[in-house]
């Protein structure tokens, strides 16, 4: 199985440039405008528990809130000081770092991999030409499988494994030196030679780089720690058959936040967020960091000519993509995981910048960029906003009731199957190891057995093929797993492409 958050599903979205369709909204009050759409999202998309949306424009804060459930175990409310997760949204965080430190002469974009981690890296990976801008922009052309699994999910890792692990690098052969391909693996190796070279965390450097000086005060890359302390944090969650809401057992914990998805982060500290970059470094008046820099963040420094879903993505910056957004100018970088989405994006020509969350990924991947858009929109004078708006939020019910009869139906099918395991259940009982993937359990539980990796859980079901099993560490995100055995002996196990020696 390849390592994978559950990819966002897109649906589509007739668009009109924001020029082409202006009309005069000077007699509306876009708070309460905003509050019945939202109100709306939430009665016909009710699977949704919680939802934080920000809007900036120019140096006022339009409105920071929370919206309905951040943890239905507890049934706490969202409010502006709940504490959520950034995903890939914290990219443009670490290379802001990055940049910055290189502004001040720290380290240079053009650094190499080598310079820095000399003769770690195999040479097919060409460490001599790799360098940190490649990385920023997904152009380094690197693949290291085990090191992204134990960095985001499993969160078996001390720096004296990742620094095993950058041996075993590969070259991704569908995306070469050079060329825009997507992926965790370029910030967290570039942050692990920075830390190297440093003696600092990248939790560190992105702190004493970003989140101090901006005066972020409640964002944190420890999330355990502010919980210890009381703060409120959004559970994740997901859509159900029959209407219902899961709380989902995947959390982020301190261990499992990277450089590449590594931060939590509040309403309110958003807004200083696109403030600052709106704004060209300056929040509340105070210029924090030189414009020429915030503005280097956002230039195009790699082509990447996309779609996705309503927005045209042009290229990528560091930590940004730059495109469009009907007529209109948009960086933006949007972030997923399971039982949560984010949506952050700002218009440098219209000073006007959007940040939305929601705890539950399936609806909320059809609405956080439709809220967002809905505000765009807004403000762009859209002359038939009720209409359109109420169109796509009854496609986005129907997507979410698809997803849900999917589901369902997906179990109905699974359920027919029967176990395929050769031997009794204590029979695969035990621990299993792997010099790259860490340390697997295997235990006996409820008539079935239960593998757990780390962090990662999950109880076995029926696969097709003899000592094969099927597993959710993620919700909906199924993968078979296959047991090695050899004259009635558990030998080992394959786990998410990773073998496991039994001991």
């Amino acid at each position: 199985m390849t390592f994978r958050i559950l990819s966002a599903i897109a649906f589509s979205t007739a668009l009109l440039s924001g020029s082409a369709c202006a009309s005069d909204n000077s007699a509306r009050d876009f708070n309460a405008d905003l509050h019945r759409f939202i109100a709306e999202v939430q009665a016909q998309l009710p699977q949704i528990p919680g939802i934080a949306v920000t809007v900036v424009q120019g140096s006022d804060t339009l409105l920071a809130e929370g919206f309905g459930i951040a943890d239905t175990q507890t049934n706490t409310p969202m409010t502006a000081d709940t504490l959520y997760y950034t995903a890939s949204s914290s990219k443009s965080f670490t290379a802001l770092a990055v940049a910055a430190m290189a502004a001040r002469g720290e380290l240079s974009l053009d650094s190499t991999l080598e310079a820095y981690l000399p003769g770690q890296m195999p040479p097919q990976v060409a460490p001599g030409e790799t360098t940190f801008r490649h990385l920023l922009t997904h152009t380094g052309g690197l693949n290291n499988q085990p090191l992204a699994i134990r960095l985001a999910a499993t969160g078996q890792h001390d720096p004296d494994t990742l620094w095993r692990l950058l041996g075993n690098t590969t070259a991704a052969g569908d995306a070469p030196l050079g060329t825009f391909s997507y992926s965790n693996n370029g910030y967290q190796i570039m942050m692990i030679a920075i830390s190297r070279k440093t003696g600092k965390s990248w939790q560190e450097l992105v702190g004493a780089n970003v989140l101090e000086p901006l005066g972020m005060t409640s964002t944190t890359p420890f999330p355990e720690e502010r919980a210890r302390a009381g703060a409120v944090i959004s559970g994740f969650h997901q859509a159900e058959v029959g209407g219902a809401i899961s709380r989902l057992n995947s959390s982020k914990t301190d261990n499992t936040m990277h450089a590449a998805g590594g931060l939590m982060t509040t309403a309110n500290d958003m807004a200083r967020y696109l403030e600052f970059f709106m704004n060209d470094g300056v929040i509340d008046g105070q210029r924090i960091m030189d414009a020429a820099l915030v503005q280097s963040t956002r230039q195009p420094l790699v082509t990447v000519n996309a779609k996705f879903g309503p927005y045209q993505r042009d290229s990528y910056g560091l930590g940004w993509y730059v495109g469009h957004y009907g007529s209109d100018v948009l960086v933006h970088q949007f972030g997923g995981y399971p039982g949560s989405r984010m949506h952050v994006s700002y218009m440098p020509d219209r000073k006007l910048g959007v940040a939305v969350f929601t705890n539950e990924e399936s609806g909320g991947n059809l609405v956080t960029d439709m809220i967002a858009n809905w505000i765009y929109d807004w403000h762009a004078g859209r002359s038939d906003l009720d209409a359109f708006y109420a169109g796509e939020l009854a496609r986005a019910k129907a997507g979410l009731d698809e997803i849900i009869a999917s589901i369902a139906s997906d179990r109905e099918a699974r359920a027919s199957r029967t176990s395929q395991l050769t031997l009794p259940l204590e029979a695969y009982a035990g621990t299993y190891v792997s010099d790259l993937f860490g340390t697997l359990v295997v235990t006996v539980e409820a008539d079935t057995l239960r593998l757990t990796l780390g962090n990662l859980t999950a109880l076995a079901e029926p696969f097709k093929v003899p000592n094969s099993i099927r597993l959710e560490f993620y919700p909906q995100d199924g993968a078979p797993a296959l047991f090695k055995v050899s004259d009635g002996v558990v030998l080992g196990a394959l786990v998410m492409d990773g073998e496991f020696i039994r001991q």
